[in-house]
């Protein structure tokens, strides 16, 4: 099973933050560390399967979300994501080969996009792992198997019960202290949202009833889908999003400035433009063949939101690239993006 076949596996399910666990660690090895398109790959899977859309990866949404190929991307003659997943395979079997103690397995088999996770158990003899869609069934199964023979090997219901009322009053006794401390130091923590990027997208013409307006709207709702930026409304939302900011920290505030103008009859010139609030730095930007109004437009207007999306909000595009040229400049605060970014 990609290099983990002397390493027993459990039928228990690792947990989304166990595999985020594991996923830094595979990162911070060889052969990974150096390898950013191997780790692309194997970020977007994971990711994908965690947020249960394991089922819709395929060649051309890898090819075009995670290795920045254009949308033109044809997998029937580029075979870089077949290629690049032999790779992946190849760099996890070395990495447990090299780390037999690994608690947190995540494969690649062959044939397939979808990631598998498991939890190894060095005394284990069973060798099954399961996809992430499986686990609220799977775990039910094993948590209810475990009660019942916990329930059998019980000695005595007196004695159970008696554990039982002692668990409970440490359970109490431990709750009703930590409220008091947490009311006493009264921490001030600012949510992840306060420090990962957000976005405004934005019309440079401004139009409600203009294609332009839908366009950005279909944009917004495709950068949402990543998670490590937070797309925003307006002004307002961006402040409701960094609490306590004082300006450049905590958070990055970006704006994606989509415009348009007239190119021949019928047609419309799309440009799109992330440009960093606080100094006003363009950071990237692309201006579009000419689109034709209307229905005939949609299906090209559907690949620049996507070309747009990709191009500035996946691991390795222009916000992230950004935040990294950010880091490089400065000591890293001990802020959680700045951890992340850095362990990338």
């Amino acid at each position: 099973m990609n290099g983990v076949e002397n390493q027993a596996v459990t039928d228990i399910i690792p947990t989304a933050l166990q595999v985020e666990f594991g996923l830094a660690r595979i990162f911070a090895a060889a052969p990974f560390r150096d390898a950013p398109q191997l780790k692309a790959f194997l970020l977007f899977v994971v990711r994908e399967t965690l947020a249960g859309r394991g089922g819709d990866l395929k060649g051309y949404s890898i090819a075009t979300l995670a290795l920045g190929r254009p949308d033109s991307f044809d997998p029937q003659t580029d075979p870089i994501v077949r290629v690049q997943a032999g790779r992946v395979r190849q760099a996890l079997a070395e990495f447990y080969e090299a780390n037999p103690t690994e608690p947190t397995i995540i494969s690649l088999e062959r044939g397939s996009y979808l990631p598998r996770f498991a939890c190894a158990n060095q005394t284990s003899g069973n060798l099954q792992t399961s996809s992430m869609p499986d686990v609220p069934d799977r775990m039910s199964k094993i948590n209810t198997a475990s009660a019942e023979a916990s329930l059998k090997a019980s000695p005595s219901q007196p004695f159970l019960l008696t554990v039982m009322v002692l668990a409970c009053a440490v359970a109490l006794v431990t709750f009703l202290g930590w409220r008091a401390y947490d009311g006493y130091r009264k921490p001030e923590l600012l949510p992840y949202s306060a420090f990962v990027p957000s976005l405004i997208v934005e019309l440079d013409a401004h139009d409600a009833a203009s294609e332009l307006a839908v366009l950005a709207a279909r944009t917004r709702d495709a950068i949402a889908r990543f998670d490590d930026v937070v797309v925003v409304q307006d002004n307002a939302d961006m402040a409701a999003a960094l609490p306590g900011s004082s300006g450049a920290r905590p958070g990055i505030r970006l704006s994606l400035k989509i415009g348009g103008a007239p190119a021949g009859p019928g047609h419309l010139r799309i440009t799109a433009r992330l440009i960093d609030r606080s100094d006003q730095t363009l950071l990237w930007s692309r201006e579009f063949d000419p689109v034709p109004a209307g229905p005939a437009g949609d299906r090209q207007r559907g690949l620049i939101v996507r070309a747009t999306a990709s191009s500035i909000a996946q691991p390795y595009g222009a916000i992230h690239a950004h935040v990294r040229a950010r880091l490089k400049t400065r000591q890293i605060k001990g802020d959680p993006y700045d951890c992340i970014v850095a362990s990338f």
